[in-house]
C-alpha cells in the first residue's frame, strides 16, 4: 500500500528539498484540460498550414514554422518574388498561435483564492529547487507571489535587469541560499530576443494582464520559447540548442540531495529527464502515483528506468490538499493571501 504524501514528509521531511513536476501539477491547479498549443490550434488552421507543420518540419513547434517562413520571405525579397500570400500565412499562424495561447490559460485571478494559496505555497514549502517541465505560468506566477514574502524566503528565476536594462537570463544569479526556479522547456513568457538574450515578458504596468503582455510580444514578432511535443531526443536536441534550457537541464543533471518528483509521467517521451536524474547526485527520490490501481506496474517501470536510486513512492492523490493544509512556520495564510494580493510586484534587478 502506497503511503500519502502527508506520511511521506510528516516521516522525512527532507523530500520537501528539490521539486519537479509536470502536467498533472497543472491540472490541480486549474480545471481545463492542459492540451498541447499545436492541438489547440489545429482547427484553427487551414489545410495548407497543417500540411506546413507536418512535411516541412514535421514539427508542432510554432517558433520554427514561423521562423522558417519569415526566412523565406527574407529569401524572396532579395529574388523580388512576392511575399503576399507568404505574409498573410506567417499572420494567420501567428493570430492562431496568440489565440491559442488565451484558450489553453486562464488568467491568474480566474484560479481563486484557495488555488493560488495551494499555489505559492508550494513554492514556499520546497527549499532547494524546484524544476518544471510545463510551459504555462502557473510557475511564473508562484514565483512572482513567493517573490513578496523574501523575509521568509528567497526565490529566482535566474532573471535580472543589470546590466540591460531589461529582464534577461544571468547565471550569476544562481544563489545557493535561494530556491531557483528552473523552466527545464521554456515557458510562454520566454522568448530569445534578436541579440541572442533570452527575456521574460513583463507587464508595462499593474493594470496589464500577464497574457495580454505575452500577446504584444508575440505580435511584435517575440515568440515563446517552448519545447514543443515530441520524442524526447527531439526534446533534448532542442534543450542543447538554447543556453538558457541547456542550463536548466545540467542543473538537474547536476542535482543533489532528495528529489520529489509529481505530475511527471517519465515514460518515453521523458528519456532525456530520465537519463538527468541519473546522471545526478541524488541521494533519495519519492514519485509520486495518481493512478493507484496500476501502481505495481508504474512502480516497475521506475525502478527500472533509475535502478540507481533509492525510490520510494506516494499516493499522490492528496499532494494538493497536504500541501493546502500544511503550516508555515512564522507565515499564516492569512498573512499568504494579503501578500499574494497585493497588485504590485518588485522586479528583481
Amino acid at each position: 500500500m502506497l503511503c500519502t504524501f502527508k506520511q511521506l514528509i510528516e516521516k522525512d521531511d527532507m523530500f520537501l528539498d528539490n521539486f519537479l513536476f509536470g502536467n498533472g501539477f497543472s491540472r490541480g491547479f486549474h480545471d481545463f484540460g492542459y492540451q498541447t498549443l499545436y492541438k489547440v490550434a489545429e482547427d484553427k488552421l487551414t489545410p495548407k498550414q497543417k500540411h506546413l507543420f507536418k512535411t516541412f518540419t514535421n514539427t508542432s513547434n510554432f517558433e520554427e514554422i514561423l521562423h522558417a517562413l519569415k526566412t523565406t520571405m527574407k529569401v524572396n525579397d532579395l529574388y523580388n518574388i512576392s511575399n503576399d500570400d507568404l505574409q498573410k500565412e506567417y499572420l494567420h499562424i501567428k493570430d492562431t498561435l496568440i489565440r491559442s495561447v488565451h484558450d489553453i490559460h486562464p488568467e491568474f485571478d480566474y484560479l481563486g483564492n484557495e488555488k493560488i494559496l495551494m499555489l505559492v505555497k508550494v513554492f514556499l514549502l520546497f527549499k532547494g529547487n524546484i524544476f518544471t517541465t510545463n510551459y504555462d505560468l502557473l510557475s511564473y506566477w508562484g514565483q512572482v507571489k513567493v517573490s513578496h514574502f523574501r523575509n521568509y524566503k528567497n526565490i529566482t528565476d535566474l532573471f535580472g535587469k543589470r546590466p540591460k536594462g531589461y529582464l534577461h537570463f544571468k547565471k550569476e544569479k544562481e544563489d545557493p541560499n535561494a530556491t531557483t526556479l528552473y523552466f527545464l522547456h521554456g515557458g510562454l513568457h520566454l522568448f530569445m530576443d534578436d541579440k541572442g538574450d533570452v527575456r521574460k515578458v513583463v507587464k508595462k504596468d499593474t493594470s496589464e494582464l500577464l497574457l495580454d503582455a505575452i500577446e504584444e510580444s508575440i505580435n511584435e514578432g517575440n515568440l515563446p520559447l517552448y519545447v514543443a511535443e515530441g520524442n524526447s531526443d527531439d526534446k533534448y536536441k532542442a534543450i542543447q540548442s538554447n543556453f538558457y534550457l541547456d542550463h536548466c537541464y545540467d542543473s538537474l543533471n547536476n542535482l543533489t540531495g532528495y528529489l520529489t518528483i509529481y505530475g511527471q509521467d517519465l515514460g518515453n517521451s521523458d528519456n532525456h529527464l530520465i537519463d538527468a536524474v541519473k546522471q545526478s547526485k541524488v541521494k533519495k527520490i519519492a514519485y509520486g502515483i495518481y493512478d493507484v490501481a496500476h501502481s505495481g506496474e508504474i512502480k516497475e517501470r521506475i525502478i527500472q528506468s533509475i535502478p540507481e536510486k533509492e525510490i520510494v513512492f506516494f499516493d499522490s492523490r492528496d499532494f494538493v490538499t497536504t500541501i493546502y493544509n500544511t503550516s508555515l512556520t512564522g507565515l499564516s495564510d492569512e498573512e499568504i493571501l494579503k501578500g499574494i494580493q497585493e497588485k504590485k510586484t518588485t522586479i528583481p534587478l
